[in-house]
């Protein structure tokens, strides 16, 4: 009887250690599986984030594509804008340069500033001794060399402007 009931208490105990194993074991894996499903959100989320960053800088690097496609018609534009208004300054300067009659030259002289037009201002002959040559020189009142001054200085202003951009 011994025997049998130290049969029972072993098979008792085997028993109890399955039980056991099978209860410890469930705990552990329950924490894996937990465990692993707060990672698997983890994960997700990240997942999300990166896939949101992506559609931005996607979104970004469009738009500066946009802008810079739409920034170089634009300089395109303004280039031949520029070249067009160089060859209209050329061929006025030509023009100017065809003139050969002392009256042709002060009718555009006052086209070309209407402000000195009422002004004081003439021709005149000043006679060189050392050249034996008299040659014509404009009067104009002394103030009004401001504008060509200003002129030159701003034309001057834009080359260097121009040779800064090349």
């Amino acid at each position: 009887m011994l025997k049998k009931l130290l049969i029972a208490v072993g098979v008792f105990a085997v028993l109890l250690m399955l039980a056991l194993s099978y209860i410890t074991a469930r705990f552990v894996d329950k924490e894996e599986i937990m465990r692993t499903k707060i990672e698997r959100e983890r994960l997700k989320a990240t997942r999300d984030s990166i896939y949101a960053i992506i559609a931005l800088k996607d979104s970004t690097q469009k738009l500066l594509q946009y802008q810079v496609s739409s920034l170089g018609a634009e300089a395109s534009l303004l280039r031949k804008q520029v070249d067009l208004l160089e060859e209209h300054r050329k061929n006025a300067q030509l023009s100017v340069r065809r003139l050969r009659r002392k009256e042709d030259l002060q009718k555009r002289l006052q086209q070309t500033y209407p402000e000195m037009a009422d002004s004081q201002w003439g021709v005149t002959d000043v006679y060189h001794e050392e050249a034996d040559v008299s040659i014509e020189y404009l009067l104009i009142p002394l103030w009004f060399s401001e504008t060509f001054i200003i002129e030159h200085q701003i034309r001057n202003l834009i080359k260097s402007k121009e040779t800064s951009y090349c």
